[in-house]
């Protein structure tokens, strides 16, 4: 048998978000890497780092290895590379690398919303950070052609590198689709404090619909919000803050849709979720969407309340239509999981050592 890879993970993103994409992503692959017999793992992670929802569920995957903790202030260490004292694959969960001559240095790269939505100073300093992270990588890992392609457009220098595309998985255990009873109710997801999320456009959609409530699944509703909810459906939503896996894969069972109305992802992990519960998906026909949702979601190339609410109207009848994107949606799903992620992700590691 070979002797175990030694493998350097850089935990900063846990320390950067309470939760979120990066770091589902982040903790699906370090615990399979951690139950591989194939690696030596160390981490390098922040006493902050504790506080992320999806660390806690993998706490005792991480306690089981060696970890090298950071004293310094946050922004600092975001901006700083990584000490790493032995040869080793360096891969980090954010934009940081190792100076170490005798590391591989991995970086993923998901999205470039800094220069989509982002101006002044926060948009040139992400900028600035990936363009090093990149420059000083070995090897870069894309979650998605679209992605891809970005990096080549903001990051020419990057066309030079080992560049991977691995998509994302979803929580196969989780989301799952049990047939239920279907209410006229439609799903949003994501976060509602920027603008290409179109919180505000899912809100005015339903409000077109007497007789269809809106389901609000992420962080507490702030005043605004409730302002809102209450000026255009009194009476016709509920929010659900930061409820298990479980509870949203039961909730996408028996809605009419979800409402994935973003303008740019680097992926789109919330279409997985749904597809893979039974719900269907009407979403924008931009970015990363149809690359993940092929022919089963309905994507759409132009949005207004109007539109939107006439594909809820019909989805609201449940009829057959209604069952084939169902069906669709289940199937697609199957070429997707998080094993399949770090499977993809482990073979890539080790053709880096070869």
């Amino acid at each position: 048998m070979d002797a175990p890879i030694a493998i350097d993970f850089d935990n900063l993103v846990f320390s950067l978000q309470k939760t979120g994409g990066g770091s589902i992503y982040w903790a699906n692959l370090i615990s399979r890497a951690v139950n591989s017999e194939s690696f030596d793992v160390v981490f390098h992670d922040r006493t902050d780092s504790k506080l992320n929802l999806q660390r806690k569920l993998i706490e005792n995957s991480i306690d089981s290895c060696r970890c090298v903790y950071s004293n310094l202030p946050l922004r600092i260490d975001e901006v700083s590379r990584v000490k790493v004292d032995r040869d080793c694959i360096f891969h980090s969960s954010y934009f940081r690398t190792t100076p170490n001559k005798h590391a591989i240095n991995v970086v993923t790269i998901h999205d470039f919303i800094c220069m989509k939505y982002f101006s002044g100073f926060v948009k040139h300093f992400q900028l600035n950070q990936m363009k090093a992270a990149v420059n000083h990588a070995d090897a870069v890992i894309c979650i998605s052609e679209s992605t891809k392609n970005d990096l080549f457009k903001y990051i020419p220098s990057s066309m030079n590198k080992n560049i991977e595309i691995i998509p994302q998985g979803y929580d196969t255990k989780s989301y799952r689709y049990n047939a239920a009873e279907r209410l006229k109710r439609v799903v949003f997801v994501g976060n509602r404090s920027v603008s290409y999320k179109n919180f505000r456009l899912a809100v005015e959609s339903v409000s077109k619909l007497n007789d269809v409530e809106l389901h609000i699944i992420g962080s507490p509703l702030n005043d605004d919000e409730v302002r809102l909810l209450g000026e255009y459906l009194p009476g016709r939503f509920v929010s659900h803050v930061y409820p298990e896996s479980s509870e949203v894969s039961r909730l996408y069972n028996s809605s009419a849709a979800l409402l994935y109305l973003s303008e740019y992802e680097g992926f789109g992990l919330p279409l997985l979720e749904a597809m893979a519960s039974g719900c269907p998906v009407i979403a924008q026909n931009k970015s990363s969407i149809p690359e993940v949702a092929g022919d089963s979601c309905i994507l759409l190339d132009k949005v207004s309340p109007s539109i939107i609410a006439n594909h809820i109207q019909r989805l609201c009848s449940f009829d057959n239509d209604f069952n084939a994107l169902v069906e669709s949606g289940l199937n697609r799903v199957r070429k997707y999981s998080w094993d399949q992620t770090a499977e993809s992700t482990f073979a890539f590691y080790k053709s880096l050592i070869n």
